[in-house]
C-alpha cells in the first residue's frame, strides 16, 4: 500500500527537473545564438556601408598627329636668294594614242637654304605639288598619265624653305606630242546580182591619216662602205710555173742531144771526080 502511495511523489519530482533542464539549455544556447546573430549583422552592415567598386573606364587612345615639317625661314634681315630650277627630264617625248604615262624628274638648287617642294605643270590642265626636303641640290620624280591627244607643254619649278618659287627657264620645259592611233575603215562591197561574175571578192580597206601617223618610218643606219678585196688571179701563177717547167725540159733535151749523138759522117758525092791525067804507063 505504501508503494502505490509513493509513485505520485516520484513523478512530481521528475516534472520539477524538466523546466530546470530547459532553462539550463537555454542559458547555454542563447549566448551562442546572440553572438552568431550579432556577428552576422556586423557583416551585413559592413557590406551595406562599404560602397560598391566603381568600374574604371579604359582610356581611349588618342591619335598623335603626324608632325609636319615646318620650313625654316631665312632669318629676318638676311636677303633670300631665289631657288633655281636646274633641269627637267622626261622618259617619253612623243607617243601614239592614249592613255600615255610619262615620268618626270625635276632638279632644283637653293644656295642659302634647301629645296622643300616642286610644282609640276603637265600641259593638259593638271598640276601637282610635291613637298619634300631634298636639300640644297636634289631632284623629285613623279608620273603622269595623259588622256589628251595633241601637243602639250609640260614644265616644273622648285620652292625653297621660305616658300618662294623659282622661275621656269627653258631648260625646265618639255613638249609632249601625242598622236592619234591610225583608224582602219572597211568598206564592204554591195551584194552582186544573181549570175554576175565576182571580180573583187574581198572588201577593200583604206587607211586614213598620213603615213607618218599610220606607222613611224624605221630608222635606217648606213654602214660604212668597205671596198671588197680583189680576187686572187691564180692563172698568172699557173702560166709562170708552166713556162718554167717547159724551159727546164727543153734545156735537158737539148743537152742530151748534144752529148749523146755520134758525129755526123761526110756524105760521098754521087759522081766521083775523074782524073783527067792519064796513067804514066799509058803515056809511054
Amino acid at each position: 500500500m505504501n508503494f502505490f502511495q509513493s509513485q505520485p511523489d516520484t513523478v512530481s519530482k521528475r516534472h520539477h527537473f524538466v523546466p530546470i533542464f530547459i532553462l539550463l539549455l537555454l542559458a547555454a544556447v542563447l549566448p551562442i545564438l546572440i553572438w552568431a546573430v550579432s556577428t552576422q549583422r556586423i557583416e551585413i552592415r559592413q557590406f551595406a556601408v562599404s560602397p560598391s567598386p566603381t568600374p574604371t573606364e579604359t582610356p581611349t587612345p588618342t591619335l598623335t598627329p603626324t608632325p609636319t615639317t615646318t620650313p625654316t625661314p631665312t632669318p629676318i634681315g638676311a636677303k633670300n636668294t631665289y631657288p633655281i630650277c636646274a633641269s627637267m627630264y622626261t622618259d617619253i617625248s612623243s607617243g601614239v594614242d592614249t592613255p600615255l604615262t610619262v615620268t618626270f624628274v625635276c632638279t632644283g638648287v637653293d644656295t642659302d637654304g634647301y629645296v622643300n617642294g616642286v610644282e609640276f605643270s603637265f600641259g593638259d590642265g593638271a598640276k601637282e605639288l610635291i613637298e619634300q626636303n631634298i636639300g640644297g641640290v636634289g631632284s623629285i620624280t613623279t608620273k603622269h598619265t595623259y588622256t589628251t591627244i595633241g601637243t602639250l607643254g609640260a614644265s616644273c619649278r622648285v620652292r625653297d624653305n621660305n616658300n618662294v618659287f623659282s622661275s621656269t627657264p627653258a631648260i625646265c620645259k618639255k613638249t609632249i606630242t601625242i598622236k592619234p592611233a591610225p583608224t582602219v575603215k572597211v568598206t564592204p562591197k554591195s551584194e552582186p546580182e544573181k549570175g554576175a561574175i565576182l571580180t573583187t571578192p574581198f572588201p577593200q580597206a583604206t587607211i586614213s591619216g598620213t603615213p607618218a601617223e599610220a606607222s613611224p618610218s624605221p630608222t635606217i643606219i648606213l654602214a660604212p662602205y668597205e671596198q671588197p678585196e680583189p680576187a686572187k688571179d691564180n692563172t698568172r701563177i699557173l702560166w709562170i710555173a708552166g713556162g718554167i717547167v717547159a724551159l727546164v725540159l727543153a734545156f735537158f733535151l737539148l743537152r742530151r742531144r748534144s752529148t749523146g749523138a755520134p758525129p755526123a759522117q761526110p756524105i760521098p758525092p754521087i759522081n766521083p771526080p775523074t782524073d783527067v791525067s792519064m796513067p804514066q804507063n799509058i803515056q809511054e
